[in-house]
């Protein structure tokens, strides 16, 4: 199952957050005071593990 359908840490970490309620995009400051975001752009939440969890 692993081999069919690889998921990507980042993946993983969009999931926990987007189930937590917060946005992905949102921006934020690191420790110099300069935005970013929580994750990179291609960080996506695995739609099969949201939809188990509702």
């Amino acid at each position: 199952e692993v081999h069919d359908n690889p998921i990507h840490h980042r993946d993983i970490l969009a999931t926990v957050l987007t189930s937590l309620g917060l946005d992905l995009h949102a921006m934020i400051q690191d420790v110099s005071g300069r935005p970013m975001t929580l994750l990179p752009g291609t960080a996506q939440p695995v739609e099969k593990l949201l939809a188990s969890a509702r």
